[in-house]
């Protein structure tokens, strides 16, 4: 990605019974911060960084991360 380039991300929970449902209370995190920022889901890279991240959402004590 480049610097402003954004990446949406969902969660969606699979129930016992197979059926699922989005999670749109979620909160959302960035390992590491000087490669960009998660809100509601959406990851924009900075400009001026590059590297690697983990963007994790929480939810329920449940957490999963890409």
């Amino acid at each position: 990605m480049t610097g402003g380039e954004s990446v949406a991300f969902t969660v969606t929970a699979t129930f016992a019974d197979g059926s699922t449902h989005e999670i749109r209370e979620a909160e959302w995190d960035v390992s590491n911060s000087s490669t960009g920022s998660v809100v509601d889901g959406t990851f924009t890279a900075r400009a001026s960084a590059g590297g690697v991240t983990w963007v994790t959402a929480r939810f329920n004590c449940v957490e999963s991360a890409a």
